[in-house]
């Protein structure tokens, strides 16, 4: 996994002196695919999206997260946000196309202030 190879390289010294080079390569990277995304192929999208993702397991190993399970649990809140989401929709008796973006994404903060609760 991209965790295990930066352990790797952090390991031998070839590893950022602190979180801060990581920072900066993340901003480089998602400007990469950001320009990409205007003029570049699929192919070069793809390649430019996949460094922005490594270099967020790079800060995830700096901060002492695993990867895997931040993903796993942002999968969660989002199947439970969505959930709440469908419930409120299905609740109204109304399809929705009959919702705004507007009106979901309020249903979407209800969900997440009830999390808080």
């Amino acid at each position: 996994t991209a965790y295990n190879y930066q352990k790797r390289a952090a390991m031998v010294g070839f590893d950022w002196p602190d979180v801060d080079g990581a920072w900066d390569k993340f901003a480089e990277e998602w400007q990469e695919f950001r320009n990409e995304v205007t003029k570049g192929t699929s192919a070069s999208r793809l390649d430019e999206f996949g460094d922005v993702l490594f270099t967020l397991v790079n800060l995830a190993r700096f901060y002492k997260l695993s990867p895997e399970e931040a993903m796993l649990h942002a999968n969660e809140k989002f199947a439970s946000r969505f959930g709440y989401v469908e419930a409120k929709v299905k609740e109204s008796g109304k399809p929705f196309s009959d919702y705004t973006l507007e009106q979901l994404d309020a249903f979407w903060n209800e969900a997440k202030q009830l999390e808080k609760e």
